[in-house]
């Protein structure tokens, strides 16, 4: 990484849908919070606003609406050292077409900012051939994190795809998602309903109302993906030295090399 690099910019332009975006991003602003790095957030994914409305401190931006309004974010990014923005799950052709125009990548270059994309290891063609396209047009601009969610997706077929093994050339690193108890995301949905709002996995895991055993289901899975990200910060974060609070070396485990 060019030490000119002084923000990351990570969003998952893939089209895929039901892979665990919404878990995974969430996650993700745990490890920062806990981790004590500084990070922005932008939701432009006005059908479901997933972010903003489970995160008080992200804002909405429809960066899809129009070519002036993504224009308009990425002449706007914050000056964080982290940013996160969750685009719509079918927005590749848009965010590609306009990323090209634009030369965003040269944009964000000049500004030391680094793309990082996320790639969900997806067993949908629609998935796999937008993530092609995002290697190809991107190539050695942005790093590059591949998630797999056995939950969701079979991961053993993405693996013997010739675009497993170029986004592992392209330096690509890998995380596992543990899979939840269905039981535990039942009984969150509960805690939600009893607040009227939505509920992030850690507001959820302080509530009374919440079982014990489903308590421990979500710090379980949430201390195994830590683990993982922590392991893989050095392409998440601009500089690793901004991690005030580390996992314990006795939870560093399935950090997801495959």
């Amino acid at each position: 990484m060019s030490p000119a690099n002084h923000q990351k910019f990570i969003a998952c332009l893939q089209s895929t849908g039901r892979v665990g975006k919404s878990i995974f991003a969430e996650t993700l602003i745990h490890w920062l919070n806990f981790a004590g790095v500084p990070f922005s957030g932008i939701d432009s994914d006005a059908e479901h606003r997933t972010l903003s409305s489970r995160h008080q401190e992200i804002s909405f931006f429809n960066a899809v609406e129009s070519s002036d309004n993504f224009v308009k974010l990425i002449g706007s990014i914050p000056s964080t050292p982290v940013v996160i923005c969750d685009f719509p799950a079918q927005a590749t052709g848009f965010l590609l077409e306009n990323w090209n125009t634009y030369n965003v990548s040269e944009v964000l270059a000049a500004k030391g900012i680094r793309p990082v994309n996320i790639i969900f290891a997806a067993d949908d063609q629609t998935a796999q051939i937008s993530a092609a396209k995002i290697l190809a047009q991107f190539g050695d601009t942005s790093d590059y994190l591949i998630v797999h969610n056995p939950a969701r997706a079979r991961s053993d077929e993405f693996n013997k795809l010739s675009l497993y093994k170029a986004l592992q050339k392209a330096g690509a690193r890998e995380i596992i998602l543990p899979t939840i108890l269905a039981d535990t995301l039942a009984q969150v949905q509960e805690v939600a309903k009893a607040r009227q709002a939505y509920v992030t996995l850690d507001d959820a895991a302080k509530d009374p109302l919440l079982p014990m055993i489903n308590r421990f289901d979500i710090e379980t899975f949430q201390n195994k993906v830590l683990a993982q990200l922590e392991y893989v910060a050095d392409i998440l974060l601009p500089n690793i030295e901004l991690i005030k609070s580390r996992i314990f070396q006795s939870e560093r485990i399935d950090h997801g090399k495959i």
